[in-house]
């Protein structure tokens, strides 16, 4: 209180922000290869009967955090952080939805690991500021970074063409590009007019008004010597 009335005697100055706070910020990135997953792999979802949302697997990140606690008084400082590190053993996971677009399977399971925990303490003998005791908690979250959520048309035509190259003396790389299609198959859905799965094209409505929900059947095309 004397230090207080020293400085300001009038009480102009504006108070000191009011105790206790917890603050927090965001620090460095690093690429965690143990949780690497399949590059090609993707997350879909349909978005009606015509169209799919489809975002490609996420790369893994470390981020790191540091979590400060500040306090007037060693029991309050005590009464915070007794709340909060039971929870970590040394990490804590929880569930988060990070693609809302893709529903369900954005979700991850996501570990925060409790690294190292440190107090310090701002007072002096001199009296000359507000004391506060800083507590550190310092944090990485096992994260993860999606690419753009992209829309894609329901496939329903895939052709396949088959290559029998005439190769003399087993000289394949000549061969390539240089030989006609032997044979071409092309997969579609069927369905006839009253709702039913066919193979056959001369019973099914037309490909573009067969809906993914359907009950459709495969109607297989084979073409020789094209």
């Amino acid at each position: 209180m004397l230090a207080r009335v020293l400085q300001d005697p009038d009480i102009s100055k504006a108070t000191a922000i009011n105790l206790p706070v917890i603050s927090f910020e965001m620090g460095n990135m690093k690429y965690n290869g143990d949780n690497k997953l399949t590059t090609t792999r993707k997350s879909v979802v349909k978005n009606n009967a015509n169209t799919f949302s489809y975002v490609y697997n996420p790369v893994a990140y470390d981020i790191n955090f540091k979590v400060y606690v500040y306090t007037k008084s060693e029991e309050d400082g005590n009464k915070i952080i007794e709340q909060i590190l039971p929870f970590f053993t040394p990490d804590w996971t929880t569930s988060v939805e990070l693609i809302p677009e893709i529903g369900t399977q954005g979700n991850r399971d996501i570990p925060v690991i409790l690294n190292s925990v440190s107090k310090e303490e701002n007072f002096d003998d001199k009296m000359t500021i507000s004391r506060a005791i800083i507590w550190t908690l310092d944090l990485t979250l096992k994260g993860f970074l999606f690419g753009p959520v992209k829309n894609g048309p329901v496939i329903k035509f895939v052709t396949t063409n088959f290559y029998i190259p005439d190769v003399p003396d087993h000289e394949l790389v000549t061969a390539v590009g240089n030989t006609a299609i032997s044979v071409q198959l092309t997969m579609q859905p069927g369905l006839t007019a009253n709702g039913l799965p066919t193979s056959d094209i001369t019973q099914s409505v037309p490909a573009n008004t067969i809906t993914v929900d359907s009950d459709y059947g495969y109607i297989e095309t084979i073409i020789d010597e094209i």
